[in-house]
């Protein structure tokens, strides 16, 4: 049996042209504000005025941006996930 691991690049090929993974990083950056300023775009805060918000969801919709939901969980060290354990099905009410 063979395992093959792969590590998807940054940028991959999708019909036929390079497709770059955008972090909410590179929108900050593009769209010339903070991290934390497309973070409380994305969350519709209050506190953010409306040109830059406008400016932010263009540069979202035009770089075709979603969250990464894993790198969210892994940020807020909580999942909202629940385990039960049951000993066998008999005890189950």
């Amino acid at each position: 049996m063979f395992i093959t691991l792969v590590t998807l690049p940054e940028t991959f090929l999708k019909g036929g042209r390079s497709l770059k993974i955008y972090t909410i990083k590179d929108i900050a950056k593009i769209a010339g504000v903070g991290v934390s300023t497309v973070s409380r775009v994305l969350n519709d805060k209050p506190d953010v005025k409306l040109e830059t918000k406008l400016k932010v969801l263009e540069v979202i919709k035009q770089y075709n941006y979603s969250q990464n939901n894993n790198a969210r969980i892994l940020k807020q060290r909580t999942t909202k996930t629940i385990a039960v354990v049951v000993r066998d099905r008999k005890s189950v009410v």
